[in-house]
């Protein structure tokens, strides 16, 4: 691992996640992702050298994971793509925004979009999403802590119209005490502006293990695989 990277794991915890997110976007054919991960200067998952600390045999059965998570990761994605084109009269906010082709996405709808998310995250998506898209003055990115209601509130202290807040892939790293400080912070945020709050954070895990026998083939190695790296993921992010 080279030290900027090995930085980027300390800061953000989660930055590998938000990396194979828009890996797993470009694979399922998505135009905007696939350039986005050019602009980042990711490869996509064949790209990928193996991880030395992982057995061969190991990464080889984690290699065919791939679908199942693409079928989930993408099915959020898209619910939420999907949302807010139905809210057309609203500013979007997405928390986290990740590494994902979102911003790109509402640029060539007109959109006014925030994106927020950790800096290790926004300082690499702003000037490679400015890469495709150009100088889009309703496209932004800041760097926020959401369990901070001034570092939430500042980006938006302009904003008239109603918010529509989006959240994937978020609230499972928080303790008890932080969700209850990250959710009071949108309340009063939406207080202010009006809006509303998208959460499609549990529709990952509702009918996952389905989802993953049928991709999977009924596999049950595979299927104890996934079940078991779901559990310790939920497990790590419970304890953090």
């Amino acid at each position: 691992m080279d030290n900027v990277q090995e930085l980027r794991e300390i800061v953000n915890p989660v930055f590998n996640t938000a990396k194979s997110c828009v890996q797993l976007h470009a694979a399922t054919g998505d135009e905007d992702s696939r350039q986005l991960l050019g602009a980042l200067g990711f490869g996509g998952f064949a790209d990928q050298k193996d991880n030395k600390r992982v057995p061969a045999e190991l990464a080889e059965k984690v290699k065919r994971l791939f679908p199942i998570y693409t079928v989930l990761t993408d099915s959020r994605f898209q619910i939420v793509n999907n949302l807010i084109k139905s809210f057309s009269d609203r500013t979007i906010v997405d928390l986290p925004c990740g590494y994902t082709a979102r911003g790109i996405k509402m640029s060539r709808q007109g959109r006014v979009y925030y994106g927020f998310d950790l800096p290790a995250v926004t300082d690499d998506i702003a000037p490679a999403t400015a890469k495709i898209i150009g100088d889009d003055q309703n496209i932004h990115y800041a760097a926020v802590d959401a369990t901070n209601y001034d570092s939430m509130a500042a980006p938006l202290k302009d904003e008239k119209k109603d918010l529509l807040i989006t959240t994937e892939g978020l609230l499972m790293y928080f303790t008890q005490q932080e969700l209850e400080e990250v959710f009071s912070n949108i309340r009063r945020i939406l207080q202010k502006h009006g809006g509303s709050w998208i959460i499609v954070d549990r529709t990952y895990y509702t009918h996952d293990s389905a989802i993953a026998s049928a991709v999977l083939d009924n596999d049950p190695g595979l299927v104890a695989l996934y079940t078991a790296i779901t559990k310790k993921a939920a497990g790590t992010a419970a304890d953090v």
